[in-house]
């Protein structure tokens, strides 16, 4: 009996001793196991911090040269809606025009200098590089500036979608590519910054393809961070500074300038812009400004030069007006304020593809949309929130 129990003993032990040598190297692979994944949740935040310092610097670029446009050193040769030349030679400022009164270059780096903000790096420490339309670029193409306004078509495209300017993020290096001035370099080199669509020589086609990944196994063919500035949102924004500018002046003409109403408006459908009595809706009267009204202060002239042709114009009250009609006389329709107002001006947005608006327009409905479209009634469409991508983006400013 006693041998067998002794036995049976020896058998348990050895078990016993299987089991913790088995419990040690399952301790040790889980071990292993988790520095692994404790490694790699470091590289996946390391990533993720680098990601969101390149998604900071694009955005601070766009809204830095968004506010450029919005705001031009000289208004009356460019006007809102002018973008800067790329910086081409890597000193920070904005390229000066060519001989033909385009930008020398365009596609190179933002130019931080000129925008009056620190140079944005993406999370590898690389610069940020800019494409401009050159539609939209500080062109002076003689004998007169190109008309700028939001019937202004561009050739720059991202992804088959027409842009005001891209904005890249190079990333790290790929491809075996080599960047002799990692944090300069001219506008020659985007081949060792950029990829693809991005770094050739068609200088009007962009892709947003980035594929990058450290832990996909494939190596990576672009790894551009890109973002574009789609032209509806460009030129609402620069549309809202247009009638703000018009609304300004009209505010003078009525108070205290000339207390009896507000300048008439030009015929729609004569074409030009000169104010005629009793002319409650049209065109403003940017020729004849201050006809019923000495001292007053017309629009600058890029009005006239680039948005005359576009905007529209109503009013209830105007000087000279023996029997005005009771004011406010406009009905605006849609904000959800019941607003009524005295005096609106108006800008079209981009024209539609369906149904189709043409620019230069032909009557008000390549223009505007709804309500916006045959405006006799005194009855207006206004939106809180313009839909780009919807069928109405007109923008109405009341004069207050």
């Amino acid at each position: 009996m006693f041998p067998k129990a002794r036995n049976d003993y020896r058998i348990s032990l050895s078990a016993k001793q299987r089991g913790i040598a088995l419990l040690v190297m399952l301790a040790l692979i889980l071990v292993a196991f988790t520095t692994i994944a404790i490694s790699r949740l470091s590289l996946n935040s390391g990533e993720q911090k680098a990601r969101a310092r390149t998604t900071q610097a694009l955005i601070q670029s766009r809204d830095a040269i968004i506010a450029f446009a919005l705001s031009p050193a000289i208004p009356n040769t460019f006007p809102p809606g002018t973008l800067p030349c790329p910086d081409g030679n890597a000193d920070g400022l904005a390229d000066q025009l060519n001989a033909a009164g385009r930008c020398p270059q365009q596609r190179g780096l933002v130019p931080f200098r000129t925008l009056n903000i620190p140079q944005p790096l993406d999370g590898t420490h690389s610069p940020i590089w800019y494409v401009v339309a050159n539609e939209y670029s500080r062109n002076l193409v003689a004998p007169a500036p190109t008309t700028r306004n939001s019937s202004s078509t561009t050739a720059l495209q991202l992804t088959n979608l027409p842009m005001a300017f891209i904005l890249l993020a190079p990333n790290k290096p790929i491809l075996a590519q080599v960047r002799a001035n990692p944090l300069n370099p001219i506008s020659s080199q985007a081949p060792q910054f950029l990829e693809g669509d991005n770094s050739d020589n068609t200088f009007d086609s962009y892709t947003n393809l980035r594929d990058d990944s450290d832990y996909d196994g494939v190596e990576d063919t672009q790894n551009d961070q890109v973002i574009g500035m789609p032209m509806g949102e460009f030129w609402s924004l620069v549309e809202g500074v247009v009638l703000r500018e018009v609304g300004d002046r009209l505010a003078e003409y009525r108070r205290p300038t000339c207390a009896l109403g507000y300048p008439w408006a030009a015929p729609f459908n004569i074409g030009d812009n000169t104010g005629v009595q009793t002319t409650f809706q049209g065109r403003l009267p940017l020729t004849n400004w201050a006809l019923n009204c000495v001292g007053a202060v017309s629009p600058p002239q890029w009005v006239a030069t680039h948005w005359g042709a576009l905007l529209y114009y109503a009013i209830c009250n105007a000087p000279g007006n023996a029997n005005p009609p009771p004011a406010p006389c406009l009905e605006l329709d849609g904000d959800g304020d019941n607003n009524d107002a005295e005096a609106i001006v108006m800008s079209p947005g981009l024209a539609f593809t369906a149904p189709p608006q043409a620019r230069p327009p032909n009557n008000l409905t390549d223009l505007f949309e709804g309500e916006n479209s045959s405006p006799v009634d005194n009855v207006f469409s206004k939106a809180k929130l313009i839909n780009h991508t919807g069928n109405f983006n007109d923008l109405i400013y009341i004069v207050r």
